[in-house]
C-alpha cells in the first residue's frame, strides 16, 4: 500500500492484484511506443486513487499512450484525478480508462488527450455511476458505452474532442451535462435502448447534435441542442 504523497514511475506495465492507495501522487508510466506500457487492475486489485493533485500520466518526457485497463471483479475509486495521454487505439487494450467490473466509484476525474477514447465502459460495468468527469482534447469519442446497461453519467462534460458519447447499450441515464465544441456528433451510436438525456446541452458541434441509428424507448427531459453543424 502507498498512502503518502509520492512519485510513482513505471517502465512498462504496473499490475494492481492487492491493496494500492494512492493521494496526491504522480504515477508515470514510461513507454517507448504507444502499447509499451500500462495499468492492469486485475480480478484481485483495488486501486483508490484520490485528490490532493493526483495524476496519472505518460513518461516523465514522452507521451506514448498507455492502457488503464480495469478486469472483471476488480475495484477501482477514482476522486479528484487526472489522467493525461492514455489510450492509442480501438484495441482491447488500447483505450483509454477502460472500466468493465461492477466495483466503481469515479467522481470528480478529468481525462485530457487521451490517444483513443477518453472513457470506455464495458458490458462488466452494468449499473456503475460517474460523477462529474471532464474529458477533453480526445482523438475519439469522449466516452464510449459498448453494451453496458443501467448506467449513471451526471454532471459531465466534454469538449474538443473528435466525438462526444458514442453509444452501443441498453440503459443509460445522462444528467446535467455539457457536450460542446467536439468535431463528431454530439452524442453518436447505433442500437440505442432506453436512454435518458435530463438537462444536457448539446452545442457547437461540427457534425449532429443527436445522431443515434435505431434508438427506441427513450426519454428526453431539458434536451438543448443548438449551433451544431448537421
Amino acid at each position: 500500500q502507498v498512502r503518502l504523497p509520492c512519485r510513482v514511475v513505471s517502465v512498462g506495465n504496473l499490475t494492481i492484484g492487492g491493496h494500492v492507495n494512492l493521494s496526491g501522487t504522480t504515477v508515470y508510466l514510461n513507454g517507448s511506443a504507444d502499447g509499451s506500457a500500462g495499468l492492469n487492475n486485475t480480478n484481485t486489485g483495488y486501486l483508490f486513487v484520490r485528490g490532493n493533485a493526483s495524476n496519472i500520466t505518460a513518461g516523465e518526457t514522452t507521451t506514448f499512450g498507455y492502457f488503464f485497463w480495469n478486469d472483471a471483479g476488480s475495484n477501482l475509486s477514482l476522486q479528484d484525478t487526472s489522467i493525461f495521454y492514455s489510450g492509442y487505439s480501438g484495441t482491447r487494450y488500447g483505450r483509454c480508462l477502460t472500466i468493465n467490473t461492477t466495483a466503481v466509484n469515479i467522481s470528480r476525474v478529468h481525462i485530457y488527450d487521451s490517444g483513443y477514447v477518453g472513457l470506455t465502459i464495458l458490458e462488466g460495468a452494468n449499473g456503475t455511476n460517474y460523477t462529474a468527469t471532464d474529458i477533453s482534447r480526445a482523438s475519439d469519442a469522449t466516452v464510449q458505452i459498448r453494451y453496458a446497461k443501467a448506467l449513471n453519467i451526471s454532471q459531465h462534460n466534454s469538449t474538443k474532442s473528435s466525438g462526444g458519447p458514442s453509444l452501443i447499450m441498453d440503459g443509460l441515464t445522462l444528467e446535467h451535462a455539457n457536450l460542446s465544441g467536439n468535431s463528431g456528433d454530439g452524442i453518436g451510436g447505433n442500437v440505442v435502448r432506453n436512454l435518458t438525456l435530463i438537462d444536457v446541452n448539446l452545442t457547437g458541434g461540427d457534425q449532429s447534435g443527436l445522431g443515434i441509428i435505431n434508438m427506441n424507448r427513450s426519454v428526453f427531459v431539458g434536451l438543448n441542442v443548438t449551433n451544431n453543424a448537421v
